[in-house]
């Protein structure tokens, strides 16, 4: 499930600072892998033309190899989107 949070009401001189307390928040909770699924994402706006995308992922699930086809093929995605293009065709 993505969860969403926005930043967008606080200032903007300190929305930087706000995004990294939540981004180590979030990669330090620790998995409940009985509970719930080995990897969480989330979706935080900084602005309306301004996101940040977190990817959580337990060990168990990726590798070095695995995860950087992953954020490659992401990263793609995300480029072919901001163009206009299909993300996967």
């Amino acid at each position: 499930q993505l969860h969403h949070l926005s930043l967008e009401a606080v200032p903007a001189a300190a929305r930087t600072d706000a995004a990294e307390r939540l981004i180590n928040e979030e990669a330090s909770r620790p998995f409940q892998l009985a509970d719930g699924p080995p990897f969480r994402v989330v979706l935080i706006r900084l602005h309306h033309a301004e996101h940040v995308l977190l990817v959580v992922m337990h060990h168990i699930i990726s590798d070095g190899w695995s995860r950087a086809n992953f954020y490659r093929d992401l990263s793609t995605a995300a480029q072919a989107l901001r163009a206009g293009r299909p993300a996967f065709e």
